[in-house]
């Protein structure tokens, strides 16, 4: 007998390819060295040659829909990649994919979109108050994003202030933090005494050193150019909130790497 939560399972409506990308993140590599100087446009490329190689190792998927998924920085890499598919369709490239569509979360837009959704995002999200909102959006004029204005200035730095002890990756979680980074999650602002102990432990979790990838915390709006990285984002040289000592070790375990088929390369969260 099937138990109903069984039944229920992504794996009986679909298949799901987990891809790390770029070429060095994650398990994703490449024997030559010039394919970790990319771009936006290159990954674009190298992820569909890559769905077209799968796809002719397992013709069986073919017929299955195919949708792209991502979060974050997928705000680019997704519709890039949903681009070289539709010209590859159009080129009459094989397999022919049948692509039906793609669906982004929390994604990165548009320097100034991003740039100016903080504000009312916080205010919808309940983490300012009415006030604060009010008088940002009045003094503001509605735009936070490039401000020169003095006064404006002042009301966003109250608003960075209600917000700076979250977790700037997903504010509904615990912010982590080690002794050293303590202050990050117990400042001195408005927020619920429970929000501000989110994270503490009787037993501190270090914080990552290092964040090498294209997760985007709440507060920096993407610019032209080259991608930053976590340390160039961050104010200091830790990366606040964030901790994978554990998935980092089960990843980087010998029994996990060969049931899932790893080269012999560590991993490293991005």
């Amino acid at each position: 007998m099937c138990s109903l939560e069984y039944l229920r399972a992504s794996t009986i409506a679909s298949n799901i390819i987990y891809l790390d990308s770029l070429a060095g993140v994650g398990f994703s590599y490449s024997k030559n060295e010039s394919d970790y100087y990319t771009g936006d446009a290159q990954t674009a490329k190298d992820t569909h040659v890559f769905l077209l190689k799968w796809f002719k190792l397992y013709p069986e998927f073919l017929q299955n829909p195919l949708f792209l998924s991502g979060e974050s920085f997928a705000g680019v890499y997704v519709p890039t990649l949903a681009h070289e598919i539709v010209k590859g369709l159009d080129a009459g490239t094989k397999p022919k994919l049948n692509f039906k569509g793609y669906m982004i979360g929390n994604p990165v837009t548009d320097e100034e979109f991003d740039g100016n959704a903080m504000v009312p995002f916080a205010h919808g999200m309940g983490l300012i108050s009415d006030q604060i909102f009010e008088e940002t959006r009045k003094k503001c004029q509605g735009h936070y994003y490039g401000v020169t204005d003095k006064i404006c200035f002042n009301m966003l730095a109250k608003v960075e202030k209600a917000v700076a002890s979250l977790n700037i990756y997903d504010i509904l979680e615990p912010c982590y933090h080690d002794p050293e980074t303590k202050g990050n999650a117990t400042s001195d602002n408005n927020l619920p005494l429970s929000f501000r102990k989110l994270g503490e432990t009787e037993k501190p979790l270090p914080v990552r050193k290092r964040m090498f990838g294209r997760a985007w915390p709440l507060g920096a709006p993407v610019k032209p150019g080259i991608v930053p990285t976590w340390p160039e984002l961050s104010v200091s040289s830790n990366v606040p909130c964030i901790n994978d000592e554990v998935a980092t070790e089960w990843l980087n375990n010998e029994a996990v790497r060969k049931a899932i088929h790893t080269v012999e390369v560590s991993f490293v969260f991005c």
